[in-house]
């Protein structure tokens, strides 16, 4: 009998303190295997922590993030949500989880817009549409991503320092256009990674007379957070700047940035 007493006591005390989800989430982010086909660990953790969410009622931005990851992952295991040999069930339930998402996102306020701009990705991807149509999920999501770049802050200017203590003397009198002196290749997504997305990022840019990157816009993305990735690496490239008159001055330009996986 006190055995049984024990036990009971024990079960009570795990479900009066369950493992905290948003915890359980980070665990997984932070410990995501190198061999993507190999992930039935981590979405079985994850699935275990979106049931405590769900019992809870939660609003949590990191419960859509985490339903967004079970998806990723199913999805990297074989890449089977665009396969036309797809399972319609596995199919059905990634759809489940992320129209789940979408609703946790458009129902919460002040929520990170790339977690809205991931679900929608994930969700064109999944029924297959067309990208380019004008009402599509994909421009829904592309037009969330432009917002966030353009309202990403610019680099401030070193109060200390003028243009032309920074700059060389310039040697012609002529306009002379900015050129690259260092460059930051970008960091991928986990959910790029999880996609094996690869493309180009188009953003204009104004290089500014200190030859700093500011006043980045999205031109064309590719999606799943590497638009945001590519913004971070050209805010940390450096450009000798345009020269008009002996003067550095903004200059305003186009670049791409270039994701591959190895």
């Amino acid at each position: 009998m006190f055995k049984v007493l024990a036990i009971f006591v024990l079960a009570l005390g795990v479900y009066a303190n369950p493992p905290d989800p948003a915890a359980t989430l980070a665990e997984v982010i932070a410990n995501l295997p190198r061999n993507l086909k190999d992930t039935t660990a981590a979405i079985d953790k994850l699935k275990a922590a979106n049931s405590i969410w769900e019992q809870q009622n939660s609003k949590q931005p990191l419960y859509a993030v985490s339903l967004e990851y079970v998806v990723g992952l199913l999805d990297a295991q074989d890449h089977f949500f665009e396969s036309s040999a797809a399972d319609p069930a596995a199919k059905t339930y990634a759809l489940s989880l992320i129209d789940k998402a979408i609703a946790l996102c458009t129902s919460t306020p002040d929520i990170d817009p790339a977690i809205l701009a991931q679900a929608l990705e994930m969700k064109s991807d999944i029924v297959g549409e067309d990208r380019l149509a004008p009402a599509s999920l994909w421009s829904q999501a592309s037009a969330l991503r432009a917002r966030i770049v353009s309202n990403l802050p610019d680099i401030p200017r070193d109060p200390s320092l003028s243009p032309s203590e920074t700059l060389p003397p310039a040697e012609f009198s002529r306009p002379q256009a900015p050129h690259l002196v260092s460059k930051q290749e970008p960091r991928y997504s986990n959910f790029a990674r999880m996609k094996k997305v690869s493309g180009s990022v188009s953003l204009s840019i104004v290089i500014d007379s200190d030859g700093i990157p500011r006043r980045i816009r999205l031109l064309k993305g590719i999606g799943y957070g590497l638009d945001e990735e590519a913004v971070a690496a050209v805010q940390k490239w450096r450009f000798a700047p345009g020269m008009k008159e002996g003067h550095p001055v903004p200059t305003p330009a186009r670049v791409e940035v270039t994701f591959r996986l190895l």
